[in-house]
């Protein structure tokens, strides 16, 4: 009975110790520079011409209130000695609300190039994603990391860079767009 416990314990260690090991033989690890492929995509030229052009269009709004907030307040300055003091209160009120109109425009302005942004790329980025999923799947890998963002501090020598195989999968040649 001794014997038989010593068999399975030996066994259930054996089996513990090398299974880990069993199974990292099986992890296949590539990478990919999914920023570099964004890059090469044409879609990403007309999506950056389109937040450009809009991006000019908030610029041009935003100097123009600059440029009239700008106009009342040396008008103001000019005239404020003649007012008295309920229009000197009341223009200094207008122009307050001015400069806050203009902060405010400025936030959200930002935030909205922003979301913009993001919605404009996201299929782009989705087709990229599905790109990475085909090569992964066809060519057998258990994961693939994206050297562009930064995260990954290591790559190995044996780990396979994915990045022309996604591009080819895209229909994009290495030269592409960069």
């Amino acid at each position: 009975m001794r014997c038989r416990i010593k068999r399975y314990f030996f066994l259930i260690f054996f089996v513990g110790v090398l299974n880990p090991v069993i199974a990292q033989e099986n992890l296949k690890i590539g990478h990919v520079n999914v920023a570099m492929i964004i890059q090469k995509m044409p879609e990403t030229d007309s999506v950056q011409a389109q937040l450009k052009k809009e991006a000019d269009q908030m610029q041009d709004m935003y100097n123009q209130m600059i440029k009239e907030h700008q106009e009342n307040l040396d008008k103001y300055e000019k005239e404020k000695a003649g007012y008295s003091d309920f229009i000197k209160q009341t223009k200094e009120s207008e122009l307050n609300a001015s400069a806050d109109k203009i902060q405010q425009f400025e936030q959200n302005a930002t935030q909205k190039m922003q979301q913009r942004r993001t919605d404009l790329l996201q299929p782009i980025y989705d087709k990229v994603n599905g790109a990475i999923k085909s090569v992964a799947t066809r060519e057998g890998f258990t994961y693939i990391l994206d050297v562009s963002n930064g995260t990954v501090v290591y790559t190995a020598p044996n780990s396979v860079d994915i990045t022309n195989d996604v591009l080819k999968e895209l229909g994009i040649t290495s030269g592409g767009n960069n």
